[in-house]
């Protein structure tokens, strides 16, 4: 160390001549940028590199003689790489060991003395500030990883301003970012109001060990999709009450699954257990034969004796955990029971319990047991400064192992989950599909809220029909049909009266596209009618179609007419259905107007002779939705 010392002269300023005067030496021997510092015992001043003061850069270097930002800690006393420096201001850097960073209070006046990191956000000057603006970053705390060649920040948890800041208002959000390359992206956002928001198109909710359902929100839809992987579905049962027009899409299922990761960027050391109570048991010597049991811990609890008053609990295993920790002070994990399971052996294990629940029993007296739980969770004793309380929290299997998180084992009741204080509502499945019931007291309603213009969509489109009563259907001025009555077993006149087709006459009609179909797919006409004179042997009929599809603010395009083919009769008084070949769809739409004629017309094959009475025509059409979105668009 090269030392440069200043000495008191003995004598003190005050009078003339010398007695009252002091002398100091110079600071000659100093080394440009060294910080002095008084030495041990006040004989002087000494200097060291591992104090020094960068002048022309305005830095302070401890443990370094060349300062990277303006203050420069360094532990090891080594050259930092350039790789890893990003124009910090304070950098704190070691080697081959954890830096901590400990802020140390101790009070019994406030129980709000702490240590506080706080970034604090203005505008304006340091001695003229103005109020934040939205979008103002006013913290961060970023995860940081050398690349080999450069630093990535890529991850972190923000705080930014959102929305206006005025007296007494300051609005925040707290952003959580993640990178799976080399630029960290927002991926959730705790907002001012406390709602949670996922920030990205897309990004699944996943459920089941096979990620076999999902829940996501596309960018224009939320998606409950039960067929990610298989074929599950969804199936409600009773009412469905639609709150907004259009807001239920029914697509056969719903959909994806859950995974919760926890990270945290905080150092720890230590390995060692802090053990109140410990209870081991071992096995070490072989077992030549028989059942064994190892068991680390049993007890029992037990009531025989008459008593006057009333039990109040009969507990076989008790366990209460407090923390009296004070304030400042942190626990990572506060539990009461933890347990684990660890196969290390090389047999195999049929069954492996984390946890096991063999039954509630009552066989030994004639006693009756009014409620009986498996295991019961009583939240009722959360407090309010716990700011988040989760009834059952699952972490997710891991590995390449089939697993699953819950598993009900067994259909109907049961196997099901109830809903509301009454039980008034369940979920169960029966063996062959998944029930919603919400009738399990009084039936109730099963509200779906999908937001303006939305509705439920159906994956897997289902069939619906447009039927018209022949009578109904209008007659021209010439080749009409004439009318006659239905006829019953026996040829007994039910005098309900309809159109009587004989060949060559005709019917006109039409109908809307309903909002439900699904735009784009094939229709298929159809005839329901009756024969009520007797056929010859096998006769036949057959029905042409002539229609023309129109939409508001298109012109029409020209008839197109095909023929049906030949429905065979071999029953007097015998109800029949005639199929056309599929219509072509492809450019349909909701809301456009099906307008036909229907003629009778001579069959390929053996005609009947007969008049055929016309009970409904109409089509069917495959649907998607309850409705559509909008009154004009699907």
């Amino acid at each position: 160390m090269l030392e440069t010392r200043l000495r008191n002269t003995g004598s003190q300023a005050g009078g003339s001549g010398g007695s009252g005067s002091s002398a100091i030496g110079d600071l000659t021997g100093m080394t440009e940028g060294y910080v002095p510092f008084g030495e041990a015992g006040g004989g002087g001043l000494d200097q060291d590199a591992g104090l020094f003061w960068d002048n022309t850069n305005k830095r302070l270097g401890v443990g370094t003689a060349s300062p990277s930002g303006i203050l420069d800690i360094n532990i090891v006393n080594k050259t930092i790489a350039a790789g890893l420096l990003s124009n910090d201001d304070v950098i704190l850097s070691s080697e081959d060991e954890a830096i901590s960073f400990a802020g140390i209070v101790a009070s019994s006046a406030n129980a709000g003395h702490r240590m506080v990191f706080k970034g604090t956000r203005a505008r304006g000057d340091l001695d003229a500030p103005t109020a934040a603006a939205n979008g103002d970053y006013s913290f961060s705390l970023l995860g940081v990883l050398y690349d080999g060649a450069t630093t990535r920040a890529t991850a972190g948890i923000e705080m930014v301003a959102d929305g206006t800041v005025s007296s007494g208002v300051a609005p925040q959000k707290i952003t959580f970012a993640t990178s799976a390359t080399s630029v960290r992206v927002d991926r959730l956002t705790i907002k001012p109001d406390g709602s949670i928001q996922i920030l990205a198109d897309n990004q699944k909710l996943l459920f089941g060990a096979g990620q076999d359902a999902s829940i996501y929100y596309n960018g224009t839809d939320l998606y409950i999709n039960p067929k990610e992987v298989g074929t599950g579905m969804v199936r409600p049962l009773g009412t469905v009450y639609n709150y907004s027009a259009n807001a239920l899409y029914d697509g056969g299922g719903i959909a994806s699954a859950y995974q919760s990761d926890y990270t945290t960027t905080s150092s720890t050391t230590g390995t060692k257990f802090l053990i109140s109570g410990y209870f081991q048991a071992k096995a070490n010597h072989t077992i030549t034969s028989g059942d064994y049991y190892t068991r680390a811990l049993q007890g029992s609890a037990w009531a025989q004796a008459s008593m006057n008053g009333t039990m109040l609990q009969l507990a076989g295993l008790t366990f209460n955990t407090y923390n009296l920790h004070g304030a400042g002070d942190t626990i990572t994990d506060l539990q009461t029971i933890s347990t684990s399971t660890n196969h290390r052996g090389a047999g195999a294990v049929t069954n492996q319990y984390g946890w096991k629940h063999a039954g509630l029993k009552s066989v030994d007296g004639s006693g009756t047991i009014t409620n009986a739980y498996g295991a019961k969770i009583d939240n009722s004793a959360i407090v309010a400064n716990v700011t988040n309380h989760y009834g059952i929290w699952l972490e997710p299997f891991t590995g390449t192992s089939v697993s699953k998180g819950i598993v009900l084992n067994g259909d109907g009741a049961g196997a099901d989950i109830v809903f509301g204080a009454g039980q008034d509502a369940s979920i169960y499945y029966d063996g062959t599909d998944l029930n919603i019931k919400t009738d399990e007291i009084a039936p109730s309603d099963l509200n779906i809220t999908c937001g303006a213009n939305k509705t439920l969509e159906l994956q897997t489109a289902v069939y619906k029909d447009i039927n018209v009563a022949g009578v109904l259907l209008s007659k021209p001025t010439s080749s009409a049909p004439g009318t006659d009555t239905f006829r019953s077993t026996g040829g007994t006149d039910t005098t309900i009266e309809t159109y009587a087709f004989a060949e060559d006459e005709k019917v006109h009609g039409g109908f809307e596209l309903q909002h439900d179909y699904k735009e784009g797919t094939d229709l298929t006409f159809h005839v329901h009618w009756q024969g009520i004179d007797a056929p010859t042997g096998t006769d036949n009929v057959q029905w042409r179609l002539n229609y023309i599809v129109a939409r508001d603010g298109v012109t029409l395009a020209a008839a197109t007419a095909f023929d049906s083919p030949d429905t065979a009769i071999d029953t007097q008084y015998r109800c029949y259905r005639t199929d056309f070949a599929a219509i072509t769809g492809t450019t349909f739409k909701i809301g456009d107007q099906f307008m036909f004629t229907l003629t009778r017309v001579a069959a390929t094959g053996d005609a009947y002779a007969g008049d055929a009475l016309i009970e409904t025509a109409g089509i069917h059409y495959q649907v998607d939705t309850l409705g559509s979105r909008s009154i004009a668009t699907k």
